[in-house]
């Protein structure tokens, strides 16, 4: 069922993390394998978004 949040803010939901140098596939498979870990808090409705910087071209 989906439901508005009236108390919907931002800053609850938008994450950002700096990858480590060198910044390549290693790091950021390091990187989403802990923000897969991670549990989402149950009081708020269940999603995020990561914003990941710092990545190699």
């Amino acid at each position: 069922m989906w439901v508005d949040d009236d108390n919907f803010q931002i800053r609850h939901h938008l994450r950002r993390v700096a990858m480590p140098a060198p910044g390549g596939r290693r790091e950021l498979a390091e990187i989403c394998g802990y923000i897969a870990g991670l549990p989402l808090d149950r009081d708020r409705p269940l999603w995020e978004m990561w914003v990941i910087e710092g990545g190699a071209p």
